[in-house]
């Protein structure tokens, strides 16, 4: 019953919340146009009734993981194991300690038979835990390997069978970068896993900064925004309470992010500039959204004949920043320096693998049609292969998009320069697919003027979108078709969003 719920009856209610945010767009763009202030009162009250309901939708309404309880046993696992104990285990060998302190104890999963080697993503068989032990069982002293051994029990413990835990230690591994590393492990080495409520307070720390960034969208744009992108928040396909909900951490880079374009819409481009390294820093991808904002800047500065300092300092504070963060890792976090060489090369494999829920402009043109996931791991190779002879006008479609984009973005303010920088992570990015919540950065970008019908259009385009997902996937579930779907459909939006702001504004 829970599953059906979940893959059902709540993908449909937020279908209709979805429903009910373009059609409440439509109306309030003409009591704007017609001055039915009275009207359009009336419509907040809707919209925030729709907003409300949208945001407990995220949450499935208190059923949170239905039969799986409220922490995602998962992810969480990867992060607040990975963080606390990246000192002994590094990017290498979490999965390796988990085994043998497995082993140790209870034996939980002693018929879970392979691992995902985290060094070239090849499954392994468990055996191989004790071979590498020379490399990370000397780092732990005895307080800290008997910690990690009750840690793990109490994951053990989480509404999960051991089959599940042979997909755990079968994953990706711990992946964050040394910037989150530096910051979770001041959560997970403070508050440890015998606490029930600090354990609920990681697990739902992400619904606190969604707060915070929802009333600094209230202060920076107003209650309208606010609504439509807390309406969005709870209704984003892709990124769902049973993907990322209740983990640890998972939020923070948007919540920066967005917080950062607020900054630069209240005139404060210092403050949004260390807003701005801190999301990049934690992500790395969120870099790609200074490019408009940079441009932006170049081309208001070379028509005023003058540095435009309103950018300036951002961008100034922004590299400062950077720079500040990374010096902090080389202190503060367990193998300082050699932290991000490690990370880089884990990256590297990470981009190598194959993955259906790694979503980007490339994924459109890979699609050819099929409606199964059984693919073997050559199928994104092979596929790539394929398509090399079209590879040319690929990137010239890319960067025909990079100079329209450049073009729209001279004519922004830097707050909106900056809403738009998401076009550039889609263009040349391939993140998992929960990382499209970046999409609410375009939310300031259409609903701070809704009295602008082209502004109203996009908001309507991208709500559609996310309903079109749904529907979708309650008749095909099959990850390769949802994915040439959504990247199609966000590559239109986009499309669109540049030529109207070309068209529209002056």
């Amino acid at each position: 019953m829970f599953d059906r719920f979940s893959d059902l009856t709540v993908d449909h209610i937020k279908s209709v919340l979805l429903l009910i945010g373009i059609f409440l767009a439509f109306f309030i763009y003409l009591a704007k146009k017609h001055n039915l202030f009275d009207l359009e009162r009336k419509l907040n009250y809707g919209l925030g009734v729709a907003a409300l309901t949208a945001f407990l939708s995220f949450y499935n309404f208190g059923f949170f993981h239905f039969g799986g309880g409220v922490f995602h046993t998962h992810d969480l696992y990867h992060y607040y194991m990975g963080s606390k104990y990246f000192k002994e285990v590094g990017y290498l060998y979490l999965y390796d300690a988990t085994i043998v302190a497995d082993e140790e104890s209870n034996n939980y999963m002693r018929e879970v038979k392979t691992i995902r080697d985290q060094a070239n993503y090849n499954i392994i068989p468990r055996e191989t835990a004790h071979q590498t032990e020379d490399k990370w069982r000397t780092k732990f002293t005895i307080e800290r390997w008997g910690e990690f051994k009750g840690d793990l029990i109490w994951f053990e413990a989480q509404p999960h069978n051991w089959q599940w835990w042979g997909g755990i230690v079968g994953d990706f591994g711990y992946n964050p970068s040394p910037v989150w590393t530096m910051d979770a492990q001041i959560l997970s080495n403070l508050i440890p896993t015998s606490s029930m409520l600090g354990m609920l307070f990681i697990a739902y720390l992400d619904g606190i900064l969604a707060l915070i960034m929802l009333v600094v969208i209230w202060r920076a744009f107003g209650l309208q925004t606010a609504l439509f992108s807390m309406l969005f928040w709870g209704t984003t396909f892709a990124y769902v309470f049973s993907f990322t909900g209740a983990s640890m951490l998972r939020h923070d880079w948007i919540v920066y992010l967005v917080i950062s374009i607020c900054l630069l819409k209240m005139m404060r481009p210092r403050a949004a500039g260390f807003f701005f390294a801190a999301s990049s820093s934690l992500r790395i991808f969120p870099v790609l959204f200074i490019f408009p904002l940079a441009a932006s800047f170049l081309a208001k500065s070379f028509l005023r004949k003058k540095i435009e300092w309103q950018g300036g300092k951002f961008l100034i504070s922004a590299a400062l920043c950077a720079i500040a963060i990374l010096l902090c890792t080389m202190i503060f976090v367990p193998g300082h320096l050699g932290a991000w060489p490690d990370f880089i090369a884990k990256m590297k494999v990470h981009k190598e693998s194959w993955n259906t829920w790694n979503w980007g402009f490339m994924d459109i043109f890979l699609y050819r049609g099929e409606v199964y996931d059984n693919l073997p791991d050559s199928w994104k190779i092979t596929k790539m292969l394929e398509i090399q002879p079209f590879i040319l006008s690929i990137n010239l479609l890319r960067l025909a998009t990079v100079l329209l984009l450049v073009f729209a973005a001279s004519r922004l303010e830097y707050w909106e320069a900056l809403s738009l920088g998401g076009c550039m992570v889609f263009l040349f990015t391939n993140p998992t697919k929960y990382y499209f919540v970046h999409l609410i950065t375009l939310i300031p970008f259409y609903t701070a003027r809704l009295d602008q019908l082209w502004r109203v259009r996009g908001i309507a385009m991208l709500f559609a979108l996310m309903i079109f997902m749904y529907l979708l996937r309650s008749f095909n579930e099959t990850a390769v078709l949802l994915q040439f779907a959504i990247c199609s459909g966000v590559y239109l939006l986009y499309l669109y969003t540049i030529t109207a702001t070309i068209k529209n504004v002056r």
